[in-house]
């Protein structure tokens, strides 16, 4: 099974900051029915791909750059993914140009709450190898980006954080 997540983040005028990311599954082969005789041929089944979204969560945080939003999109995703998709193959996809360059090297890093937040990347990054069977952190553009604006929506619940959750840091440090 393939599990795609789209993260973002933005900041917005009063300072405060936004995040979400939204989970979908891809399952293969799904049977949608039984077979036919059409013509003189005989269809066994029909099966096609099935792509659902079965999570989506956003909050918000009273103070950040739109950096730090996002960040906080693909901390928080990855921490949910850690936590609900293991044996799956995980996909993680961002609009943030300057996320994927600071975890990937290309650039450096040199606020502090960002560095934070890099590093909690960073650790789960290093853990994923032994909970999914594969994954990938790619760049989507925004308007291919799912989670773009998610924030905007009224969602059925809203969670509003101020810190960084103590059981993902618990779990990377005894990983």
């Amino acid at each position: 099974m393939v599990v795609t997540i789209y993260a973002d983040g933005s900041r917005h005028k009063d300072g405060s900051i936004s995040w979400g990311f939204v989970v979908t599954k891809t399952i293969k082969d799904v049977d949608i029915g039984p077979g036919r005789n059409i013509r003189n041929l005989n269809l066994a089944s029909r099966t096609k791909t099935v792509t659902r979204v079965v999570h989506r969560e956003y909050g918000n945080y009273t103070h950040g750059s739109s950096n730090m939003a996002e960040y906080m999109g693909v901390v928080l995703a990855m921490d949910w993914a850690l936590k609900n998709c293991s044996g799956c193959d995980v996909e993680i996809n961002t609009d943030s140009d300057v996320l994927l360059k600071q975890i990937s090297g290309d650039n450096k890093c040199r606020k502090s709450d960002i560095m934070n937040w890099k590093n909690i990347l960073l650790k789960q990054i290093s853990v994923a190898d032994r909970v999914f069977t594969g994954f990938t952190m790619s760049k989507v553009d925004s308007k291919d980006n799912k989670a773009h604006g998610i924030w905007l929506e009224r969602l059925a619940h809203e969670v509003v954080v101020s810190e960084v959750p103590k059981s993902t840091l618990e779990e990377i440090e005894e990983a």
